[in-house]
């Protein structure tokens, strides 16, 4: 999976391809070659969901800061 294809996908969608890989898995019907191959994309896909959500909440927490810091 490259990451220009993960960029350019949302959040929903990656972790919609997560959900369909542990559906695919749970079958119990796939070759193993086909679970390394999945089981790699998943973790891929989860290192760049968490990159996203750290930074999500590296940004809450500035705006928190921010209004925090603020006078009011």
């Amino acid at each position: 999976m490259e990451s220009d294809e993960l960029f350019n996908m949302s959040y929903e969608e990656l972790k919609a391809e997560l959900q369909g890989i542990l559906e695919t898995l749970s079958t119990g019907q796939v070759s193993v070659d086909s679970v390394t191959e999945l089981v790699v994309r998943s973790k891929v896909i989860v290192t760049e969901c968490q990159k996203r959500l750290k930074g999500t909440r590296e940004q809450i927490e500035a705006m928190i800061a921010e209004i925090q810091g603020g006078d009011f």
